[in-house]
C-alpha cells in the first residue's frame, strides 16, 4: 500500500517537525497521528497513482499547516493571469532545484517578510 511505503520512507516520523509516530501512538492511546499529505490533487487520479515525490508523511498538526499553506499558494497563483502560469511553473522548478540541492540558504537579510503567522514565515 502506497501510504505504508511513504510512512516507511519517513521512518514513521513527521517529515516537517520530526514527531515520532510510535511515541505519538502511545501518547494518544494507539492512534498514530500521521497522515499522508498530497502536494496536489489531480482530477480522476487515484491515491496510489501519485508520484512518491509529491507525497509527504506529516503529523496531524503539520498536515493542517501544510493544507493551509497549499491554500495560500493556490490563492497567490489565482492572482496571476493564466497566461503567466508557465513562467511561474519555471520559477517554481528553479526553487525546487535550489531546495533539492540543499542550497536553501537564502540570506534572510536580503528577503522581504510577507507573513508573520506563528512559526510559519513566508519570505520573498
Amino acid at each position: 500500500m502506497k501510504r505504508l511505503e511513504i510512512m516507511k520512507r519517513a521512518g514513521s516520523r513527521c517529515e516537517w517537525c520530526g514527531t515520532d509516530a510510535r511515541a505519538e501512538s502511545t501518547r494518544r492511546g494507539g492512534t498514530p497521528g500521521l497522515q499522508i499529505h498530497h502536494g496536489f490533487y489531480g482530477k480522476s487520479v487515484e491515491p496510489w497513482e501519485y508520484e512518491d515525490n509529491t507525497l509527504y508523511c506529516l503529523c496531524d498538526d503539520c498536515h493542517e499547516k501544510a493544507e493551509t499553506a497549499r491554500r495560500a499558494v493556490y490563492a497567490e497563483l489565482a492572482r496571476i493571469h493564466p497566461k503567466h502560469h508557465r513562467d511561474v511553473q519555471l520559477l517554481l522548478r528553479q526553487v525546487q532545484s535550489v531546495v533539492k540541492e540543499g542550497e536553501a540558504s537564502l540570506s534572510r537579510a536580503n528577503v522581504q517578510r510577507v507573513d508573520q503567522s506563528d512559526d510559519d514565515v513566508i519570505y520573498l
